[in-house]
């Protein structure tokens, strides 16, 4: 494989017609260092691998020059001996570790042995931890942003990872990943057996997604209007609804009570926006009494969700937010830019009243 390397690196210098000096320079190495590669006196560090096999243009494979045959005909050979092994870890990684030897710059393999290391369990894996994050690091070069091996391979690297350095794999998950840093974080947690994290962090997410939902959606679109007052109406009753299915009914001071008072502040909306003058007098009221009593609660409270589903839940009540709170909702009553359906009733004396207890 050495004897291999060395007249690869002399074959494509050649090729890109260019001279030990030249190549030496784009490396940053002496251009001696070029000439005993050539000669087989001494062989390129193995972080130097990826640079030299990037200015020539060609894989990892080409450099040690393996043809493309021949490694596909290695990875379908290496591919059933694996699966003959069946549950048998420790034997499926000594064979990934004799192929990735005869395949030294194949991402795929590299991938597999993090993969391997990774199901041996949190314990044993962390024995392996600097070798992991080597071969994550690999798998990164060899695969593009896009790819689905890379993300997976982020997320086995995450489960293992010292605390104090998994913020640097985390931020790896951009949007165009298939794996959110959110999910690898409850993965990270059930990897390690941390049961109170992993249910806490279950719970910010199934609230996350309800939250979201009822922001974006149980509304239907309108060709006219885009969407209409009705189905706005239609849409908050249902939310409303759903959040008192999975709390208590009877009392407003739980970690429910933002999403509660947009709601029904949308839902006065809509009632005035359909002609339901008396309906949308009472969604206000009731959008403006959850205002008051949020700016009744202490900085730093921190409200149950009052639901079995998120009884690990906490919603901290700050003032800075709830004082925002009570300005958007001020804003949306009784500005000239607030929210449209509340123009056919805005100089009614009730609706000025119920407005102004808001700035009270």
């Amino acid at each position: 494989m050495a004897f291999q390397l060395s007249e690869t690196i002399k074959k494509l210098r050649k090729e890109k017609n260019m001279t030990q000096g030249e190549v030496a320079e784009r490396l940053g190495v002496a251009f001696q260092s070029v000439s005993k590669w050539e000669n087989g006196l001494t062989y390129p560090d193995v972080g130097l691998l990826p640079s030299i096999a990037a200015l020539f243009g060609v894989s990892l494979d080409r450099l040690f020059g393996v043809d493309a045959d021949a490694v596909s005909k290695k990875l379908d050979l290496y591919k059933k001996e694996d699966e003959a092994l069946g549950d048998d870890t420790e034997a499926r990684i000594t064979l990934v570790k004799k192929t990735i030897g005869d395949l030294p710059g194949n991402g795929y393999l590299k991938f597999r042995l993090l993969w391997l290391y990774h199901k041996l369990g949190f314990d044993k894996a962390r024995k392996h931890l600097d070798e992991m994050r080597s071969l994550c690091r690999a798998v990164l070069e060899y695969y593009d942003d896009t790819d689905w091996y890379r993300d997976e391979a982020i997320s086995y690297l995450i489960d293992v990872e010292d605390d104090d350095r998994v913020n640097e794999w985390y931020s790896l998950l951009d949007n165009r990943s298939i794996i959110t840093s959110s999910e690898a974080k409850i993965a990270r947690y059930d990897y390690r057996g941390e049961v109170d994290a992993f249910n806490l962090a279950m719970q910010r997410q199934i609230f996350r997604t309800m939250d979201e939902t009822f922001l974006n959606y149980f509304v239907k679109r309108d060709a006219k209007t885009y969407k209409s007052a009705q189905s706005r109406v239609d849409g908050q009753n249902i939310i409303l609804k759903l959040i008192d299915v999975m709390r208590d009914p009877e009392t407003d001071l739980d970690g429910w009570i933002y999403t509660r008072e947009f709601a029904y502040r949308r839902l006065a909306a809509g009632c005035f926006g359909a002609g339901l003058i008396e309906d949308g007098y009472r969604a206000m009221e009731r959008s403006v009494d959850l205002c008051l009593k949020l700016r009744g609660i202490p900085d730093g409270t921190k409200l149950a969700y009052n639901c079995p589903a998120l009884d690990l839940l906490k919603r901290e009540i700050r003032a800075e937010d709830v004082k925002d709170l009570l300005q958007n909702a001020y804003d949306a009553f009784v500005s000239a830019k607030g929210w449209a359906w509340f123009r056919g009733v805005r100089n009614e004396e009730r609706f000025i009243a119920l407005a102004s207890r808001l700035k009270g």
